[in-house]
């Protein structure tokens, strides 16, 4: 079905998934969040889920499932600067 959607990543909170997103975004592939279904750490049992009403809580950052694969590597690609930070020094 067109319209499945896949988890690629779990941010920590609102604040990560929205970096996730953008950066998604970014590269051409539509992103989603939703509050994550992934397990309440002690923290927020601890505080009564406190982190949740704070940040969020747990993001997951979901795309079109066709777009899955795409989406991984950009994730996993490493980051790039935006300038020749290390040109004109040392030699």
């Amino acid at each position: 079905m067109a319209d499945e959607l896949a988890v690629v990543a779990i941010a920590a909170d609102a604040v990560e998934g929205a970096m996730i997103k953008g950066l998604l975004e970014g590269a051409g592939i539509p992103a989603f969040l939703r509050a994550s279904a992934s397990r309440v750490d002690g923290f927020e049992l601890a505080f009564g889920m406190l982190a949740r009403g704070s940040m969020g809580g747990p993001q997951d950052v979901m795309v079109p499932a066709a777009r899955a694969p795409e989406a991984a590597a950009v994730l996993a690609a490493p980051p790039v600067e935006d300038g020749d930070e290390g040109e004109g020094e040392g030699e």
